[in-house]
């Protein structure tokens, strides 16, 4: 059976981190694959730039990056989308694949609050990335049989580049697109 651990995400911008967790957990789990699959409009965050740039920018991490490929399937869901509901879509169509899917440790905090979170982890298999400096809920990674993803790495966010603007958090193969698009510039800009 064929093994492939995912991360979802926003990905605006997708950044070294995304790629380099990414690659670990492909690595330390031994799957075949990593997907990344970009969620539409998360509830909790305020996004940037369009859906059709960020899915452009993914579409270019997947031409340039190994064993990593876009996953599209989100997209496809009407309304509110929870975990649940999109990995019950993924097990259906692709039921010859055994599925990882990577949370942050903030994430884990929060888990026991997860639409059909008790369904959810017999579905997948949950794989916690730890982050420096942060402590991890303990009681959540027992409760619902989280494997802990052996993976030190830079501690890098989308928004950090954000604010920042500095374009070495992000490969290099993207910095052209990003630049000539200016999105991210004329946003930062704006604020000032």
């Amino acid at each position: 059976m064929k093994k492939v651990v995912i991360l979802g995400g926003s990905f605006d911008p997708v950044h070294n981190g995304h790629i380099d967790i990414l690659k670990a957990a492909i690595t330390n789990l031994s799957c075949d694959e990593g997907w990344l699959m970009l969620a539409p409009s998360p509830r909790w965050k305020n996004k940037y730039a369009s859906l059709n740039f960020r899915l452009r920018l993914l579409s270019y991490v997947e031409k340039k990056e190994k064993n990593i490929k876009v996953c599209k399937d989100e997209l496809e869901l009407k309304g509110t989308t929870y975990t649940y509901n999109t990995f019950l879509k993924l097990k259906e169509k692709y039921q010859d694949i055994e599925f990882y899917f990577l949370l942050g440790a903030d994430q884990l905090d929060k888990l026991h609050l997860w639409y059909e979170i008790d369904k959810l982890s017999k579905l997948v298999n949950l794989v916690v990335v730890n982050r420096p400096n942060y402590t991890l809920n303990n009681e959540n990674l027992f409760k619902y049989n989280c494997k802990l993803l052996d993976y030190t790495g830079p501690d890098i966010s989308s928004t950090e580049f954000k604010n920042k603007l500095n374009l070495n958090l992000i490969p290099t193969y993207l910095h052209d697109l990003i630049i000539k698009d200016g999105g991210y510039y004329k946003k930062k800009l704006r604020k000032m």
